[in-house]
């Protein structure tokens, strides 16, 4: 038993940390959700594979997965709307905003900024380093209100944070442990974390 269970265990770590277990995860997310779109909701599949035509990719740092998905508000308040930092889930070691994008189209047209970050995940970052992420890249959409590729958004706008998943623990920790250089969030939203 011991030695079955040390294998398996080995097993389960060398498909984590090679990245083939990501890979694999991210592959039948984004096909299962493009397949019930494709058979359920036809016209929701174009905002899966092209989201808006408003939608804007910002890079927040030097990483590949410091990116922010930004969805601009709409509708009804136009640019002082508030703004959504949504951080995506993906159990620490997966997930990408892309995952998140109906939610950034459907925020848009009921009068939200919504914002995907994208963060590093395991093996490339711990909890620690994902919350260095997730800080860095509230503070580059606070500094950047109403500027460059955020100019869409008012530098008014109220900003909230939310997360699921992975991504609402990570949102948490980052309020948690950040709040002093924080202070703009208004407040935070888990969802399943």
């Amino acid at each position: 038993y011991q030695r079955r269970h040390m294998v398996l265990t080995q097993l389960q770590h060398g498909l984590r940390d090679s990245g083939i277990g990501r890979f694999v995860v991210n592959t039948i997310t984004y096909l299962h959700g493009f397949f019930q779109l494709a058979f359920t909701r036809v016209g929701y599949l174009s905002h899966f594979v092209r989201p808006s035509r408003h939608k804007r990719t910002v890079k927040y740092g030097t990483h590949n997965s410091h990116v922010l998905e930004v969805f601009p508000c709409e509708a009804k308040l136009g640019k002082d709307a508030p703004v959504l930092a949504f951080v995506h889930g993906g159990a620490w070691g997966s997930g990408n905003p892309y995952m998140y994008r109906l939610l950034g189209v459907r925020l848009a047209l009921e009068g939200f900024h919504c914002v995907l970050i994208g963060y590093r995940t395991y093996p490339c970052a711990d909890i620690r380093g994902q919350v260095d992420d997730v800080h860095e890249a509230l503070t580059y959409v606070y500094r950047h209100l109403s500027k460059g590729a955020l100019s869409a958004l008012g530098r008014n706008s109220p900003i909230f944070l939310a997360g699921h998943s992975s991504g609402a623990h990570v949102s948490t920790h980052t309020l948690l442990e950040r709040f002093h250089t924080l202070q703009f969030v208004q407040g935070v939203i888990g969802l399943a974390g």
